[in-house]
């Protein structure tokens, strides 16, 4: 993690970002790809949180850091805590998919798409 002021002016982009893979998310999820659907999902969570980090004016070296630092700096937020305990086991199951060839069924990428929406609306309404 390193303070980085200007990254306050990437949130917008950030949210952007996370709608975009939201929406990949769905589509993967209809045609029933749902590995791809599980990382889509992953990644509008991934950004969504950068944004978060970004608010504060920091920017992140890893997926891991990004959320070790968020749960620092929200500590006293039990919602946001929440999230990130679910973010972090997403985060270890997209790797699996990802580098391990593991698999997904419906119920894991519905799960991570339903997390994904609630976070995002959630991120955009923090301050």
């Amino acid at each position: 993690m390193k303070k980085n002021e200007s990254s306050k002016n990437w949130v917008e982009k950030e949210f952007s970002i996370s709608e975009k893979f939201l929406k990949s998310a769905e589509k993967t999820l209809e045609i029933e790809e749902f590995e791809i659907s599980v990382i889509a999902a992953y990644d509008s969570l991934f950004h969504s949180a950068r944004a978060l980090l970004f608010k504060q004016g920091i920017a992140e070296k890893s997926h891991y850091c990004l959320i070790e630092a968020l749960k620092e700096l929200y500590k006293n937020d039990k919602a946001l805590i929440g999230f990130l305990k679910s973010i972090d086991q997403v985060r270890v199951s997209r790797h699996r998919l990802q580098y391990s060839g593991d698999s997904a069924g419906k119920q894991e990428a519905e799960f991570v798409k339903e997390l994904a929406e609630d976070f995002l609306k959630f991120s955009k309404a923090k301050k």
